[in-house]
């Protein structure tokens, strides 16, 4: 099983949402996919990037990349009140 950690951003001078992959490179240093059932010399469990080597990269990557851009697209259509 893999859980896959993203971080969105608003930024209230542009009224806008954004994939913050920066941030997820400085927070998530170890990769931004939690592989609970992963088995490792501590035992179950670790850390883990989308890409996998050579060329390949995990199975829901695209999937995952593209309901984000859209779901962002959503909130961004959306108006936040200041109220």
């Amino acid at each position: 099983m893999a859980q896959h950690h993203f971080i969105l951003m608003y930024d209230d001078q542009t009224n806008s949402w954004e994939w913050d992959t920066d941030s997820e490179e400085t927070r998530f240093t170890d990769g931004t996919i939690w592989y609970s059932d992963k088995e490792t010399q501590w035992g179950y469990s670790e850390w883990g990037y989308s890409y996998l080597g050579d060329g390949k990269y995990h199975p829901l990557e695209e999937k995952l990349s593209d309901t984000m851009q859209k779901l962002i697209g959503q909130l961004n259509n959306k108006e936040i009140n200041n109220d």
